[in-house]
């Protein structure tokens, strides 16, 4: 009888991707894998992790649920796909009770749409990269740590046009109001030019990079300015430089 009782116990946990796991823990989530073990208030899902969420997707090999402390873990090639973007990383800790999620392992956001205009086919492509990314979801706030890089193309008839490659060390993104700000290190470049400075701010719904602290663009003829604050028109060759402090040009003779 107790061999039996086993076998079942074995039978179950390797079919547990037939069976849908629902909790408190993660609300209105179905959780499903192809192992699972149970010891104390841990879970482990080993095997095709996937958690089903009406706002998200979430798949990866493995996968930890603590019940006691609130905490999910996913390692291995793990995925979470939401509207807007896909994140994709080889951990991810996610807090439930602060609704904070912890990405590290190579981590990458990638957004795509098709613009605004469904006559052209265009594609606008978007890849965030860090050490680590934070998505803070009561709040809508994204931050991203060390060695950031966000690079956007637009895709045209399968080619790929740079619209901007940004480097800095650290970057905040609000959702809600379409506002990102980059901090320390920042680095912009474009087909035309490249532009470095302490802070830079960008307003996705205008389309305006504010770039201040040192601030200084350097385009590809060789012409460098300084300025208080430099904006970049991101739907338009044009860009602005407030209390321009010096210009070199070659075989100009120096500052002007």
């Amino acid at each position: 009888m107790k061999k039996m009782c086993f076998l079942f116990v074995i039978i179950s946990m390797i079919f547990i991707d037939l069976y849908a796991l629902e909790g408190d823990f993660i609300d209105r989530s179905k959780i499903t894998g192809k192992v699972m073990e149970i010891v104390g208030s841990v879970r482990y899902i080993r095997g095709n992790f996937k958690i089903e969420n009406p706002d998200y997707t979430l798949t990866a090999g493995q996968g930890k649920i603590d019940e006691k402390t609130n905490i999910m873990q996913a390692i291995v090639n793990v995925k979470l796909v939401q509207e807007k973007y896909t994140l994709t990383c080889n951990k991810l800790n996610y807090y439930i009770d602060e609704e904070k999620a912890v990405a590290t392992g190579q981590p990458m956001i990638i957004e795509r749409d098709n613009g605004d205009d469904s006559s052209e086919v265009v594609i606008h492509s978007s890849e965030v990269t860090g050490e680590r990314i934070i998505n803070f979801v009561k709040e809508d706030r994204v931050v991203v740590e060390d060695n950031v890089k966000v690079e956007k193309v637009n895709i045209e008839d399968g080619r790929k046009v740079l619209d901007y490659r940004l480097f800095c060390d650290n970057l905040t993104y609000y959702n809600t109001v379409g506002k990102a700000i980059a901090i320390c290190n920042v680095k912009i470049e474009r087909l035309d030019s490249v532009a470095y400075g302490d802070r830079l701010v960008f307003y996705e719904e205008e389309g305006r990079i504010e770039i201040v602290g040192n601030a200084s663009v350097k385009r590809n003829n060789g012409d460098e300015v300084y300025g208080e604050k430099i904006v970049y028109f991101t739907d338009a060759d044009r860009v602005l430089i407030f209390k321009a402090k010096a210009a070199v040009i070659p075989g100009g003779g120096g500052e002007k």
